[in-house]
């Protein structure tokens, strides 16, 4: 039998690593051969923060792709360059323009990829197992605080939590995931790069308190990112601040000349909210083009 080796998405986030190692340790217990590993050379440092929290060394997971005798599962996204179709998928990003004839395609509503594993593997969950899917929901979803929960989740998590005697209180900070605007590389974190019909586009987000005295930065951030979607020749950029006293969004669409901003009462969602209505507004621009014709 071909072993598994298990991968998240490009620049790893809490729950595409967490879900990776809980994968490789439930599958490890099932009596597969399995492997998790992390091809990206870099993790942003508030995702490394969490994984030390939890006694995690991120660098013993880091290693190239294997080409040969291997079977590929994709945990927390469903698009990665491999040298052949993967095995399995396993996401939580709904996406109805995704078209797989994979045959092990799991993609459904759900606070976090973690959540998913966890239930596909119930009767072999452990305390360990549960912390790291709570630490995943929480993380993914701001403390339960983003559209994106899904209550059926934080119901069964919370059963879960019951039963191994686990006080969410001591995790639910970890969730915050507050970003250090000191970091020369801020306004890049949790950078995702999409193509969409004939458009390239990419994202990222801060989370951050007191935001009215971190407009210098945000200005300024706003400025260079002006400066990026010109150089490299995007459709744009979309900027998210969210805002975690409030628990409200703010989104700028930053293009090479102008952008625009839209304020959100509530935390909101990349996936479900901000990268749909890109795709809605370039399906809109591309039938307008399709009239003028």
């Amino acid at each position: 039998m071909k072993d598994f080796i298990i991968i998240g998405h490009d620049n790893p986030d809490v729950d595409s690593i967490l879900s990776g190692i809980l994968l490789d340790r439930l599958m490890k217990k099932k009596g597969y051969s399995s492997s998790f590993i992390i091809p990206d050379k870099n993790i942003e440092s508030d995702t490394l923060d969490v994984l030390n929290y939890l006694g995690i060394d991120a660098s013993s997971f880091q290693s190239s792709i294997p080409e040969d005798n291997v079977n590929y599962i994709l945990v927390d996204h469903h698009d990665r360059v491999l040298p052949r179709m993967p095995y399995m998928i396993i996401d939580h990003h709904p996406d109805n323009k995704f078209v797989t004839d994979n045959e092990f395609y799991i993609n459904s509503f759900s606070s976090s990829t973690s959540c998913i594993i966890g239930k596909m593997f119930e009767n072999l969950l452990d305390r360990d197992d549960i912390i790291l899917i709570l630490v995943s929901a929480l993380v993914d979803t701001a403390s339960f605080h983003s559209k994106k929960t899904n209550p059926e989740d934080t119901i069964w998590l919370f059963s879960k939590c019951r039963e191994f005697s686990i006080n969410i209180d001591d995790y639910y900070k970890l969730g915050l995931c507050l970003t250090d605007l000191s970091d020369s590389n801020a306004m890049f974190h949790g950078l995702k790069k999409y193509h969409y019909k004939d458009k390239f586009f990419e994202s990222s987000y801060i989370q951050i308190q007191d935001v009215h005295n971190s407009h210098e930065f945000i200005n300024n951030a706003l400025l260079k990112l002006m400066d990026y979607v010109k150089q490299n020749n995007l459709y744009l950029f979309a900027f998210i601040v969210h805002d975690m006293d409030f628990f409200s969004s703010f989104v700028f669409t930053v293009y090479s000349n102008y952008l625009t901003y839209k304020r959100y009462d509530s935390y909101i969602s990349r996936g479900n909210n901000v990268v749909p209505s890109i795709h809605q507004a370039i399906d809109e621009e591309n039938i307008i083009k399709i009239k003028r014709k």
